[in-house]
């Protein structure tokens, strides 16, 4: 009695169901990594705006004690603005989270001379109308911040992922 060789086994079938599963996972993996790293781009271009406006404010006066957050054009209470915190308050960029934006930011000078301290935090899911990602599973929600320090008097300047304490880059 002659077999028919045409056909596949359960085995090999399973082993090729198992292979395409690996491949799968490591690419979704490497997906949501790269959307990530696209999202935090967000975070580098606003704080750059808010440079140049912070840069063109101290060429203008000499000094940036007048300037605020309504000035860089950071509002969460106006349509079309930058969601953040606009008047310097006690309260996290995060509570400032609007649905057209990944990063919620927040600006403040610093005595030492003329500098400027921009923060953009990641938002979290909260609410139905927030974009975001929850903090990842150690809780460490400073992995999602964006720090920019200006100091103007020595034309100097920082961008630093997660502040000085983090030293992984999620972007």
């Amino acid at each position: 009695m002659t077999q028919n060789k045409n056909a596949f086994t359960l085995l090999e079938l399973i082993v090729v169901i198992i292979i395409i599963g690996v491949l799968g996972t490591l690419g979704f993996s490497q997906y949501t990594k790269a959307i990530e790293k696209s999202r935090g781009s967000e975070a580098y271009i606003i704080l750059g705006s808010i440079k140049k406006i912070a840069a063109a404010y101290y060429m203008e006066y000499g000094n940036l004690s007048g300037l605020t957050g309504d000035y860089c054009g950071i509002n969460s209470s106006i349509p079309g603005n930058i969601p953040g915190d606009p008047t310097h308050g006690m309260l996290t960029p995060r509570e400032y989270c609007m649905p057209t934006h990944y990063f919620a930011y927040q600006i403040s000078m610093l005595t030492t001379g003329p500098q400027l301290v921009a923060t953009a935090s990641r938002c979290n899911t909260v609410t139905s109308n927030t974009r975001g990602k929850p903090p990842d599973v150690d809780g460490n929600t400073q992995k999602w911040t964006v720090i920019l320090n200006v100091n103007f008097a020595n034309g100097t300047d920082t961008c630093l992922p997660g502040g000085s304490n983090v030293s992984t880059n999620p972007y």
